[in-house]
């Protein structure tokens, strides 16, 4: 039953990352308007590139420390698997939902820092410093909220599922 599981774990964890990786992506694009990322990333923009990798990888690091929590060492011997892949998908969704919101937060936080830059513009134009500084205040984010974030899922869960 274990392998079932860890399997069923995998499946799990792989399809969530893949919609978050998305998720974070497409509202990041959203919150930017006035320039096309993936157009830019496509045409070499070093700059474009670099921020939408700051953006995936926020995405990872905060989902990381969330799902590489036991599951509270459930007896799967006795047919819990489906309760833990449950369980799984509930806390994939919760670090979804903080890392789509972190990767808001950052975006926001580099606007009201720079507000005398046109980040639309200077990115179009290929500055590699403003891509790299937006990236750095992305990721910082991530890194700083991932261990937070990641308790904040495990008590959640705990109050309502123990």
């Amino acid at each position: 039953m274990e392998l079932i599981a860890a399997v069923l774990r995998l499946l799990v964890i792989a399809l969530g990352a893949g919609v978050t990786l998305y998720l974070a992506l497409f509202l990041f694009q959203r919150l930017t308007p006035g320039i096309d990322e993936w157009a830019e990333v496509a045409r070499g923009n070093a700059a474009a590139g670099l921020l939408m990798g700051a953006v995936a990888l926020s995405a990872a690091v905060i989902i990381r420390p969330i799902v590489a929590q036991p599951l509270w060492g459930l007896d799967l011997r006795t047919g819990r698997v489906v309760t833990a892949v449950f369980l799984e998908g509930i806390r994939l969704l919760l670090g979804m939902l903080v890392a789509v919101g972190a990767v808001t937060l950052a975006a926001w936080l580099y606007n009201i820092l720079t507000r005398g830059i046109v980040e639309s513009t200077e990115l179009r134009l290929g500055n590699v410093a403003v891509g790299l500084v937006q990236s750095a205040v992305i990721l910082s984010t991530a890194l700083l909220l991932s261990e937070p974030a990641a308790a904040a899922v495990r008590a959640l869960l705990e109050a309502v599922f123990r």
